[in-house]
Order: structure tokens, then C-alpha cells, then sequence
């Protein structure tokens, strides 16, 4: 029977040590040259009709480098069986949903835009 290397042994786990003293470095923390961070906007219903979604204030908000809706990108299924779009455009159904998505070179600014993309909503009755 062969030597396992690790199979059957105790092997001292040194991650631990790293992650309680906070020396440990985790994707939040890495920050590069040009990098761009992004915000979901959400739905605020839990069933609606999206009637139109304005965006041109938050395109014109200095430090925004895109914005996306359901309209702007192809209509990729995702999900377990493939019923679901990335961002959605016609109906959400459920709170939460993605309605759109911002990239620009802050949080902060990120953040701010989400607030100045307007949605039309129509409830059912």
C-alpha cells in the first residue's frame, strides 16, 4: 500500500490565524489602478409591470462609466431552468429583482446613481 501524502494524517490548518488577527486578504480588500465598482438597483415591488426606466441623470453623474438595464444587453436565460433574465425589462415578480446595474469609480458614486435612475412601475390592481 502506498504512502498518502495527507490521506489519514492531521494537517495543521495556518489560514486561521491570518483570518482572526485580520491579516488575512479578502477580493473587498484588493483595490487596483482604473478600478470600476458596481451597484444593483433592485425591484421595490414584489410583482409590477416595468413601464419605462429613465437613466439619463445617472449617465450624466461625473464618475459613471455605465449603466445597464434589461433593454441594453441580450436576453441570456439564467437560473434552473433557464426562466430568468440578468436584468429584467418587461415584469419583476418578486422583490428584489435586478432592474439595473451601475459601474463607476466609487461606491459612493455607484450609489448615487442608482438613486437618480428613475422606474415606472405598474402595480396590478
Amino acid at each position: 500500500m502506498s504512502e498518502y501524502l495527507y490521506v489519514g494524517k492531521s494537517i495543521p490548518r495556518t489560514i486561521e490565524t491570518d483570518k482572526v488577527t485580520g491579516r488575512a486578504i479578502y477580493i473587498d480588500d484588493l483595490k487596483r489602478p482604473g478600478m470600476l465598482y458596481g451597484k444593483i438597483l433592485y425591484s421595490k415591488y414584489a410583482h409590477a409591470k416595468i413601464k419605462n426606466i429613465d437613466k439619463s441623470k445617472a449617465e450624466k453623474l461625473p464618475g459613471v462609466r455605465a449603466i445597464l438595464t434589461g433593454y441594453d444587453i441580450p436576453d441570456v436565460r439564467v437560473g434552473f431552468i433557464k426562466d430568468q433574465t440578468v436584468l429584467k425589462k418587461d415584469l419583476v415578480r418578486q422583490f428584489r429583482d435586478e432592474v439595473a446595474s451601475v459601474a463607476a469609480i466609487s461606491p459612493e458614486i455607484a450609489e448615487e446613481a442608482l438613486d437618480l435612475i428613475k422606474v415606472e412601475y405598474e402595480e396590478p390592481v
